[in-house]
Order: structure tokens, then C-alpha cells, then sequence
């Protein structure tokens, strides 16, 4: 049998939109002392209304 492993899933963290730097900074820092052996990030990264200022 396979050694246990844990992941970490944060989602739809809507950067810029909802999310500042700071924010993210931290969840990372959190996710991080978990020592997952796989973090990702899933859902909504960026908003339409974030896409739209941009361009």
C-alpha cells in the first residue's frame, strides 16, 4: 500500500476583484503550514470585471 498524502485546494479566490495581494500572500502562507504534498488552485482565478480593466 501506498504511503498517505494530503493536498490543499483553495478556489475561486477572485484576485484583484474580491482578493487583494495580501490576501493571497497569507492563504499561501496558511496552505503552506500544512505541508501539503499538492496544493492547487482552483476555480475562479480573476473575474470578468478584473479581465475588463485590463484591456
Amino acid at each position: 500500500m501506498a504511503d498517505p498524502s494530503n493536498s490543499a485546494q483553495v478556489s475561486d479566490i477572485h484576485y484583484d476583484e474580491y482578493a487583494e495581494p495580501s490576501f493571497v500572500r497569507e492563504v499561501v502562507r496558511r496552505v503552506n503550514t500544512l505541508h501539503p504534498d499538492v496544493g492547487v488552485f482552483t476555480g475562479d482565478f480573476v473575474t470578468a470585471g478584473a479581465a475588463l480593466r485590463l484591456s
